[in-house]
């Protein structure tokens, strides 16, 4: 170990957020002198991968090491990473496809240069590319879906019934809508590509098979039915899922079961696998389901909106979008009120949290909608962190008792945010109208939206929760927090 501790401790929650993986310049201005990078490297400390690029040789190595090393690699003088993965690359981390490249597509600013020669395993492509074609998985920067799709079929980048299958599999999971693609700006040819793909393509021909994470073994271990001996030969059968539901199909005779979660299954665990019997009164045979989603619940709203959507259920859609957004905000509440001061705290008083949640739950139990967006927007905008639950408290304790008191912030504060991409966000939020579209809906008059008026709600929905779960980094639940993974 260093001699210098806080150099050490720096170098290491610069690593940690990007899979252990650091450059010569974040060793620099951790305290590291580029005079002792070689001695780090000989001691075993450190791993050399690429030149200015290393890894901390105690850190747990992540399931794709080569793509956090490639996108250090692409950084430019200001240290900042200029590379996305893109093409085959990201169709694949999106999970659209079967085929693995042989080489990593990376897009890079047209102006991208590099003394040496480009390594052969990764295929540049240059374009300039916005906030909003990039999305953050497993901690690297990837094209969206929608813009995946189109460059790979505008380019040809990839075999026509790849392609077919990449846009279908992206339409049935809610990833992407058939109107982005029918009103995407591209050019002849390849809008004559993506039209001959759509058009076999119905929409809403099938339920979507939602974005699911698997469950790690870890989360099967914490399931409350665990599998003994006798049922190691129990047919498994792999179920689609809502936010309240379950459905799996018998595999002895083919029944196709609800599950309710609260009633039936009694739990709200992600299911890594549990014993079921067939609720068909001719059959009631046991199987095992598995590989549920582990979403947070505002993702999962939305992936239920994108099925109540293709249903043509538009009303129900509407509904299911705002209550995606109030649920958004409750989430963020609890994370930075309470799981994050939670695991700050050397002292871990569980029944102090468990008050605390209560209160919480209290005091915003009578805000809807435009009460909890002010609060999210004032705290987000503020830059407002809780170091210790005692701040929480005192926080939560001066909120007013009436949604009335609630003000919404100055406009002028959402644009004084200096980070660009997470100030877009914000003021998509602040401009967004489903708070009037829901109350119409539900209010006495019951109104009918249209599939645009639905589908417009969905979209602007998913191009602003999305973003803000990743930018704001709130995709975990609250054993994650607390067990300081966030850290």
């Amino acid at each position: 170990m260093p001699r210098n501790t806080a150099a050490l401790r720096k170098l290491y929650e610069t690593a940690h957020a990007q899979g252990g993986f650091f450059t010569a310049r974040q060793a620099r201005d951790a305290g590291y002198e580029d005079s002792v990078h070689p001695y780090q490297v000989r001691s075993g400390n450190w791993v050399r991968e690429v030149r200015g690029v290393y890894r901390l040789a105690q850190f747990p190595t992540p399931s794709r090491p080569d793509l956090m090393v490639w996108q250090l690699w692409s950084r430019n003088r200001q240290d900042k990473p200029q590379g996305v993965f893109s093409h085959a690359t990201a169709l694949t981390l999106h999970d659209l496809s079967d085929v693995m490249p042989a080489k990593l597509d990376m897009t890079v600013p047209p102006g991208f240069r590099r003394m040496a020669a480009i390594p052969d395993v990764l295929r540049l492509r240059h374009a300039r590319l916005s906030e909003r074609d990039i999305q953050t998985i497993d901690g690297v920067r990837v094209t969206t879906p929608l813009r995946t799709l189109i460059d790979v079929i505008a380019e040809a980048a990839i075999a026509p019934e790849l392609q077919v299958q990449g846009v279908d599999q992206a339409l049935r999971r809610g990833l992407i809508m058939r109107k982005q693609l029918d009103t995407a700006r591209v050019g002849t040819r390849a809008r004559q590509r993506i039209d001959r793909i759509l058009k076999p393509l119905r929409d809403g021909s099938s339920t979507p098979v939602r974005n699911r994470r698997r469950v790690s073994n870890r989360d099967a271990q914490r399931q409350r039915t665990s599998r003994t001996d006798g049922d190691l030969h129990m047919p498994v059968a792999h179920l689609e899922s809502t936010y309240e539901n379950v459905y799996a199909e018998c595999p002895h005779c083919g029944h196709r079961n609800v599950f309710n979660r609260a009633s039936d299954l009694k739990t709200f665990e992600p299911i890594a696998g549990l014993d079921v019997a067939c609720e068909k009164a001719g059959c009631r045979r046991p199987f095992r389901i598995v590989s549920d989603r582990i979403n947070p619940a505002h993702e999962s709203l939305l992936f239920d909106s994108a099925d109540l959507l293709s249903r043509k259920q538009y009303m129900q859609c509407v509904l299911a979008v705002a209550q995606s957004y109030e649920v958004f905000f409750n989430h963020f509440l609890h994370v930075q009120l309470l799981w994050r001061p939670f695991a700050r705290e050397d002292t871990h008083d569980v029944d102090e949290l468990n008050e605390m949640s209560e209160a919480l739950y209290d005091a915003v139990q009578p805000f809807t909608f435009e009460p909890m967006r002010s609060i999210f927007l004032d705290l987000v905008a503020h830059n407002v962190v809780f170091s210790a639950l005692s701040e929480s408290k005192a926080w939560i304790e001066a909120l007013p008792d009436s949604p009335r008191k609630i003000r919404k912030p100055a406009k002028a504060l959402v644009e004084s945010v200096k980070d660009g991409a997470l100030r877009d966000r914000l003021l998509a939020l602040y401009d967004a109208r489903i708070a009037s579209l829901r109350n119409r809906v539900v209010h006495k008059d019951a109104f009918r939206p249209t599939r645009e008026q639905a589908e417009q709600a969905l979209l602007e929905a998913r191009e602003v929760l999305h973003p803000l779960t990743n930018k704001l980094r709130l995709s975990g639940d609250a054993e994650w927090y607390i067990n300081g993974a966030d850290r």
